[in-house]
């Protein structure tokens, strides 16, 4: 599905279809594996299930791409953010 229905770029990942259904059981699978995103319908009449953030990382693990291209470009979105503040030491 991912491969077929869904896109990575600076936006992070992005599914899209125009089935509502869909959309929400798209969604809580995502959800189940700990990956976070929003649905939202698009003017078109499709809905998008957008990913971004840390989930992003969780769904190339969970999920990715088979397709090296998608892959390479949600790799480049990971590569592109820092997650995690980084605090100084207490010392």
């Amino acid at each position: 599905l991912s491969d077929c229905a869904a896109s990575a770029g600076p936006a992070g990942v992005i599914l899209s279809t125009s089935s509502t259904t869909m959309s929400v059981i798209v969604q809580q699978v995502l959800l189940n594996m700990g990956i976070l995103s929003t649905r939202r319908p698009q003017q078109d009449g499709c809905w998008h299930v957008h990913t971004l953030g840390h989930s992003t990382k969780l769904f190339r693990e969970q999920v990715g791409f088979g397709l090296q291209r998608k892959a390479d470009r949600l790799n480049e979105y990971i590569d592109s953010h820092e997650w995690f503040k980084v605090e100084p030491d207490g010392d």
